[in-house]
């Protein structure tokens, strides 16, 4: 099954494990603490993963950050090859050009056919999303294009800054998913959609060195991640700091309780460096299947390799 970086399944229950903490440089550590936004002395350029199960590396992916002057984000690309066969890939652009808003729009292939989807967001005052409105259309060579999917959603959030709702206008084809998120002391530590909630836990390292808010490439559960109205992408603002407060740790764990029994719990082991910036993480994988399933439970790593600008 394809793994694309960052998303899966659904989920219920926290999950109270601990990450080793220490604060040496190039050891394993847990998750983190502390006050937000990313200082952004350094800029994040690549990112690197490795999906290996017990019969080893059957995937990988590779992202490239590029920025303006302003060290904002512009262009996100990202490649993906599974057991060396199988690449996919897509090319993400965020244009800040127009007042009050950012366009956000990705291109790839499926099915051979060239998509493309745009997201207009418009921002309030304290620079945050406040609402957007997705397309998804095929841009097929010498046609008109054909529209799939139009959506638009509103963003909410309380007195301290925190994401609280995303609540999207069902389209055309009845595609709709709100999410209601939970905080506890200033950790987003759940994620509901319908009668499906998502847990997470975080370690006491402050999440507040890195441009981007690395928790946003790590939940890997489908009601954290499905925003903008579609799957894989909905973490890209969020990611940039426009929806706003990031947790103050560092993503510890996290669990999805699947539909028919069993569960998916996910633990994260962060190295850092000798100025505190994660250069690698470790993410187990742990899914466990409810016997009447008569399926095999399963253990993956994956691995994520971080590079900086200096």
């Amino acid at each position: 099954m394809k793994k694309r970086l960052l998303f899966i399944l659904a989920c219920m229950a926290l999950l109270t494990v601990g990450c080793g903490e220490t604060d040496k440089p190039d050891e394993n550590t847990g998750g983190g603490s502390g006050t937000g936004g990313g200082t952004a002395d350094r800029l994040i350029t690549r990112l690197d993963i490795t999906y290996t199960s017990t019969d080893g590396i059957d995937a990988t992916e590779w992202c490239t950050f590029t920025y303006d002057e302003l060290k904002r984000l512009t262009v996100l690309e990202r490649r993906y090859v599974e057991e060396g066969r199988y690449e996919d890939g897509c090319t993400l652009t965020y244009d800040y050009s127009v007042p009050d808003a950012i366009v956000f729009s990705v291109a790839y292939e499926e099915d051979g056919e060239p998509i493309r989807e745009t997201t207009t967001a418009r921002l309030d005052a304290a620079g945050r999303l406040a609402s957007y409105h997705w397309r998804r259309c095929i841009d097929a060579p010498g046609s008109d294009s054909e529209e799939l999917t139009d959506i638009v959603s509103t963003a909410s959030y309380n007195d301290a800054g925190e994401l609280i709702s995303v609540l999207s206008e069902p389209s055309p084809q009845g595609m709709s998913d709100n999410t209601y998120f939970t905080w506890r002391d200033g950790n987003m530590v759940s994620a509901r959609q319908g009668s499906q909630t998502d847990t997470a836990t975080y370690g006491v390292r402050a999440n507040d060195k890195t441009n981007l808010d690395l928790n946003w490439l790590l939940y890997g559960t489908e009601s954290f991640c499905t925003l903008l109205g579609n799957d894989d992408d909905g973490i890209n603002f969020p990611l940039i700091g426009r929806m706003g407060n990031r947790s103050r740790g560092y993503l510890a764990t996290t669990r999805l309780d699947l539909s028919q029994g069993g569960s998916e719990i996910r633990r994260y082991d962060y190295t850092f460096d000798a100025d505190g910036y994660p250069t690698r993480i470790v993410c187990t994988v742990e899914t466990k299947y409810d016997p009447s399933w008569s399926m095999q439970d399963e253990t993956e790593t994956i691995t994520y390799t971080i590079t900086y600008d200096n």
